[in-house]
């Protein structure tokens, strides 16, 4: 039977019943965490104190460790402190809270008059407060709760570019989270994300203490993850999972890569699927992530992975590339009618609507002029939101898992990237390119004449039975 508190934390203004995670006073409240969630506790050079929970790691320097730069620190922004940290995690200092990067390490908050409560977990959180979980995210389309909203009535989600504030109340504040980089020439920007790719893969290996697992597709991202893990010349091994609508590149191109390369590749196969696990999964999560992680773990996949392993996932590199720019146009009115129209059917999901208009409200009162809209939609929602709750959920498992692109800095170079650079991936691939070019070599994404077909058939199938 899995916990609903594994790896997961608390804060709240009150102490509760929470006799399986350890708790520790801090300013305004109390910090509930699991035992399998990693703590450290440092103090800075003005003697402040500081609570950092789970997985961060050093993103500049070669080898160092978060707490050097605690320990270091005499500035006062919590941005400059941790803006070098990859990895998912929660930083409180006095009464103020960040998470990481892009929220992958979500707090949902809750809050009445005084009170108020913290959580990385919405089923959690639901038990806390005593609320049955009614509802669950969809399986295609929106496949996500728009921010701030959740599906928990009454409960929000913290936005990556806000921080929470606690005293007598829970306060949301702005935070100018990214930094603008546009001057950076294409040749700069590929130097500085693929350098600090390889030395957070060093870091990694060296301060995990888990061995480096890395999920390997035919797509461009993982491949950059892997092109970053040869020259980075770290000890890893790979993987791909079986899905029922996998293309046929994603079951042989991993496997070439492996033989011509020489690193460990494993072809996880699909067990049958177990509504046992299907459900462990959804109460697990609150109901707030589906979608392909839902139908690994009912098939017994991740379950297969060693349980040493620190995995390495590559989900977040389309911040410099085309998410948005394939459904919305540049501005706020554009935005919203390629939203509207790409996203109509799962508008009508309850709050989904109203949880848009109040995102749109908050850009517009706090605009960053350097972002592009449609980037800023793919941070704050498609990765702050749906990225985020497969993270979450990703923690029933015994593994670790390590979105390695989820750096204040790094993420601010992929912003950076000009329309010609995210045109056909351009600058994706220049920085395979700029690693291990022989893996370009190998064809990307590449559909076979059966997996159009299988596209074909599918898309008549949901079209008759819809």
């Amino acid at each position: 039977m899995i916990k609903k508190t594994k790896k997961q934390y608390v804060l709240s203004s009150s102490k509760l019943e929470m006799n399986d995670m350890s708790c520790f006073d801090f300013c305004g409240g109390y910090l509930y965490v699991d035992a399998e969630l990693r703590l450290q506790q440092e103090r800075d050079k003005k003697a402040r104190n500081y609570l950092l929970v789970d997985n961060a790691f050093c993103t500049d320097v070669y080898p160092k460790q978060v707490a050097e730069d605690i320990r270091n620190f005499e500035g006062d922004s919590l941005l400059d402190l941790s803006k070098n940290w990859t990895g998912r995690w929660l930083l409180i200092r006095g009464n103020e809270l960040i998470t990481d990067a892009t929220g992958l390490m979500s707090a949902f908050y809750w809050t009445r008059g005084n009170e108020w409560i913290i959580s990385s977990s919405l089923a959690l959180l639901a038990e806390v407060l005593g609320y049955p979980i009614k509802d669950s995210v969809q399986t295609s389309g929106l496949d996500w709760h728009l921010l701030p909203r959740t599906i928990m009535p009454n409960v929000n989600a913290l936005f990556c570019t806000q921080q929470l504030r606690f005293t007598n109340k829970l306060e949301v504040l702005p935070i100018e989270r990214f930094v603008d980089k546009r001057s950076l020439t294409t040749e700069d920007k590929i130097a500085q994300v693929t350098g600090r790719l390889i030395v957070a893969l060093k870091n990694i290996e060296k301060y995990s203490g888990r061995k480096i697992l890395i999920a390997l597709t035919a797509g461009k991202d993982s491949r950059l993850v892997l092109a970053s893990a040869l020259s980075a010349k770290v000890d890893f091994s790979t993987y791909t999972m079986e899905h029922p609508k996998m293309q046929r590149a994603d079951r042989k191109l991993p496997g070439k890569m492996a033989k011509k390369f020489g690193f460990p590749w494993t072809f996880i196969k699909m067990k049958a699927q177990s509504k046992e696990r299907s459900d462990e999964y959804l109460q697990f999560n609150g109901g707030n992530s589906k979608g392909a992680d839902i139908i690994f773990y009912s098939s017994g996949q991740p379950q297969q992975l060693p349980e040493d392993t620190i995995v390495i996932r590559s989900g977040i590199f389309e911040a410099g590339q085309q998410y948005g720019r394939r459904t919305m146009g540049s501005t706020m009115e554009t935005l919203r009618e390629g939203f509207f129209k790409y996203y109509k059917t799962s508008l009508k999901a309850d709050g989904q609507k109203e949880a848009f208009e109040k995102w749109e409200r908050n850009a517009k009162k706090y605009p960053i002029p350097f972002i592009d809209l449609r980037d800023r939609f793919y941070i704050e929602q498609r990765v702050n939101g749906w990225v985020s709750a497969i993270e979450q959920a990703l923690t029933i498992n015994d593994f670790d898992s390590i979105q390695i692109a989820n750096c204040q800095e790094l993420i601010s170079l992929l912003l950076a990237a000009t329309d010609d650079e995210r045109e056909d991936n351009t600058l994706a691939y220049r920085m395979i390119e700029a690693l291990v070019p022989e893996l370009l070599k190998y064809p990307v994404n590449k559909q076979s004449a059966i997996d159009k077909i299988n596209i074909i058939r599918r898309a008549i199938v949901k079209r008759l039975f819809r």
